[in-house]
């Protein structure tokens, strides 16, 4: 890593930056280490930025100085000193090979005539012959004509020769320096793979870089075929090492097969990874594509073609007595689907996670399919007890960690999803899949798991979404109602709104907590809406899956942002071991009271099961 890279100038990166990390690698093949030992204790990167690395002429006394000076030269600090590019630096190369004068070594009219003669021995050679003969006087010329003219000949011949190996070895040379070269294009590889990461949300801000970097991976494509045909002339190159493997080691032509074999190795794999990365159907390249038509087409899509809808709901929802005169303004990427029939409060479709949801004539629910997109309720505002008292019904410390002292959380409007995330839409959302249950018939109904809440948090974040805070989940969960579950406190009503540990799990797997007495009709998770939803009109916060919050597993006496509710500290070890995060809502193979509106459960960040879902918010919310 150049100097200038390691200490994150940007603005001075370039050609020269290419040249630094090749130089290095000569410095490594010369000396054998690395020009920085970062297996050392304490090792940082102000080491890339400051101090040289050790002098080649103590490390490597007996390496040819040519090559000591080009790696020295493209090692400077100053990257206007070293070579202006790769060319440049394959110059010298191909020099120090044909014998020629190193530009980086030395110069002058003595070291040309010197090198001159070491590559044309012959020649130079048959120039002193004529030179003497004409010192010895033309007389003598008549008595040795025959004896010259066959020795001219001779060294004719051998002139010949030596033109032949000294253009076997330029190409030779020229061969290498464009493998060096070419092998650039891993490096390329891996900064396009590091920027397609940082390239969301797919929004109109974010166009220009997406365009710009499908014309570098294009480019990059392009490539494939030259990378192709090199590996063909080293396939073949190799069979005819193989076939006359008696070249002597002085040969300038002469290269080991091991080297031969390492080269097409090498090139092999680039070329495996480049078609991987940029070529056929799930490609890096054509996800940034597809991207790229999202921004470019995601505002008309759910802006300017739906005005009259987002009219219709900022008019419905300024008028509505639970939105307290809030003003819908359009969001991008969302679409106004109406009001719930029995809520009333306002629905949207996420155009990114799949088709817009049907309702069912008879109930009036949305009929969730495996293409169905996400559904978002436009929650109200207010101020609600977060947590329980201890003299309230099915209170157990066990249970209930750390939900007292029950407080006073004021939370402004916001937008939460209808449904835990199913595996279909978070395929959509991510083209991956982590879940347990996946493959089942229904499995593109049922909700996504075995996510960390890290991979949660940032997937999300790449579309505009984010985790709830606890405060907001537990909020949405109890949709006004004070009791343990949003039903009450009688724990049977659980076999209509949620998927818990019944006895159809427990006959199944035995499971470790006693089961409760009913069948709910699944053993695991079951499809999202498939039970009865609460008073705001959402599905399953009773069991099914565990469902991440944003928080970390923090005690109530920390105070709650007014807003989102957030609660945060300065010094998480006071409170925590580790990274402990909060999961919301129980799941379907824990009791019913584990499954109340204000019991927590708490992972680290990086754990993972098939009883661990999300439920999203929109960024940007709450509005005030």
């Amino acid at each position: 890593m150049s100097p200038e890279q390691a200490a994150g100038d940007h603005d001075r990166l370039g050609p020269p930056s290419d040249v630094y990390s090749m130089g290095g690698i000569l410095y490594h093949l010369l000396s054998g280490k690395a020009p920085h030992d970062r297996t050392a204790q304490g090792v940082r990167f102000r080491q890339l930025v400051d101090p040289m690395p050790p002098p080649l002429s103590e490390l490597a006394p007996d390496a040819p100085p040519e090559l000591v000076a080009i790696a020295e030269k493209a090692m400077q600090r100053a990257p206007e000193d070293r070579y202006p590019d790769m060319i440049g630096m394959a110059e010298d190369l191909r020099a120090y090979l044909e014998g020629r004068v190193v530009l980086a070594h030395r110069t002058g009219l003595v070291i040309e005539l010197r090198k001159w003669m070491q590559r044309n021995r012959a020649l130079a050679a048959a120039l002193l012959a004529v030179v003497v003969l004409t010192a010895s006087g033309l007389a003598a010329i008549s008595l040795i004509t025959t004896s010259k003219n066959r020795e001219l000949r001779q060294r004719n011949d051998d002139l010949a020769a030596e033109t032949e190996r000294a253009n076997r070895q330029r190409d030779l040379a020229s061969e290498r320096a464009t493998e060096v070269l070419r092998l650039s294009d891993l490096r390329n590889l891996e900064t396009l793979g590091e920027e397609a990461e940082t390239l969301w949300p797919p929004r109109r801000e974010t166009i220009p870089s997406l365009q710009e970097w499908i014309d570098s991976a294009e480019d990059l494509a392009d490539q494939i075929p030259v990378h192709r045909a090199s590996i063909a002339t080293l396939q073949e190159a190799i069979k005819e090492a193989e076939a006359s493997s008696g070249a002597p080691l002085d040969d300038p032509s002469h290269v080991p097969e091991a080297q031969l074999r390492w080269w097409l190795e090498t090139e092999s794999r680039l070329v495996e990874r480049l078609e991987a990365f940029l070529l056929g159907k799930g490609s890096t390249l054509e996800n940034v594509r597809y991207r790229l038509t999202v921004a470019s087409t995601i505002e008309m899509m759910t802006i300017e073609d739906q005005r009259d809808a987002w009219s219709a709901a900022a008019e419905r929802v300024r008028g509505h007595a639970l939105y307290g005169g809030l003003e819908l303004e359009p969001i991008i990427g969302l679409v106004p689907l109406g009001p719930d029939p029995v809520t009333t409060l306002e629905e949207l479709w996420f155009p990114e996670s799949g088709k817009p949801p049907v309702r069912d004539e008879e109930t009036g629910r949305w009929i969730i399919a495996e293409d169905t997109g996400l559904v978002f309720v436009l929650l109200p505002g207010g101020t609600f007890t977060q947590g329980i008292d201890p003299s309230q019904p099915h209170y157990s410390p066990a249970i209930l960690q750390n939900a007292t002292p029950p407080s006073a959380v004021t939370l402004a409007p916001f937008l939460l999803s209808k449904y835990e995330v199913t595996q279909g839409q978070w395929i959509r959302l991510t083209g991956e899949n982590p879940s347990e249950y996946a493959g089942e018939s229904d499995s593109m109904r049922r909700p996504v798991e075995r996510m960390t809440w890290l991979a949660a948090l940032l997937w999300l974040s790449r579309r505009a979404l984010e985790l709830p805070t606890e405060a907001q989940w537990e909020y949405a969960c109890r949709a006004g109602t004070p009791g343990f579950w949003y039903t009450g406190d009688e724990p049977s009503e659980m076999a209509k709104i949620g998927n818990c540990g019944d006895r159809s799990y427990n006959e199944k797997y035995q499971g470790s907590f006693p089961a409760e007495p009913w069948f709910d009709g699944w053993i695991t998770s079951a499809p999202v809406g498939s039970y009865e939803p609460n008073p705001f009109g959402l599905h399953d916060v009773h069991g099914n899956v565990f469902e991440w919050c944003r928080d970390l597993f923090l005690p109530y006496t920390l105070p709650a942002r007014s807003g989102d509710g957030f609660r945060d500290t300065e010094d998480p070890t006071k409170y925590l071991a580790g990274d402990y995060r909060v999961a919301r809502g129980g799941c379907f193979y824990v009791p019913a009271s584990f499954c109340g509106s204000a019991v927590r459960a708490q992972y680290p960040s990086v754990h993972t099961d098939q009883t661990l879902g999300v439920r999203p918010i929109v960024v940007g919310w709450p509005k005030k």
